[in-house]
């Protein structure tokens, strides 16, 4: 199995294990399209969205964030680890964004990738999804 296809198994599982329309509904938007005929050209483009999109979360601009961050996860070929920080930061900007059933479903892929997150960014996920449920009034 290619990695591409690793990453959609992985999200498909993920997704049945949740069973929550909306994770189900972010995730099938984002494996739509999951291919490039060069793998390390996807790659590479894809991590430089991860990258331009972190920096304009920290930069405080969540729309661009947001917008940089869904282009990379839609457009595939990212590593699991570009992939869990792309869910990470996108559900932090939807935070910021005062959409947290968003950020729920982004923050819980981000965890439930495998070999995604450190267990430090991990820890930093789950107490922003929490944080993100109670804003929610759940």
């Amino acid at each position: 199995m290619t990695g591409s296809a690793e990453q959609v198994r992985r999200v498909r599982v993920c997704a049945r294990r949740r069973s929550s329309r909306l994770l189900m509904a972010t995730l099938c938007g984002a494996v739509a399209v999951w291919g490039y005929s060069d793998p390390v050209v996807a790659q590479a483009t894809g991590r430089n969205a991860v990258v331009a999109g972190i920096k304009s979360y920290e930069d405080g601009r969540a729309d661009k964030a947001v917008s940089a961050l869904t282009a990379a996860i839609t457009k595939g070929g990212l590593s699991p680890q570009d992939l869990a920080k792309a869910f990470h930061y996108r559900g932090l900007a939807y935070r910021k964004q005062k959409q947290p059933a968003l950020a729920i479903a982004d923050l819980t892929n981000a965890v439930w990738l495998k070999d995604g997150l450190s267990d430090t960014e991990r820890a930093a996920a789950l107490e922003a999804r929490a944080s993100a449920y109670r804003e929610a009034g759940l």
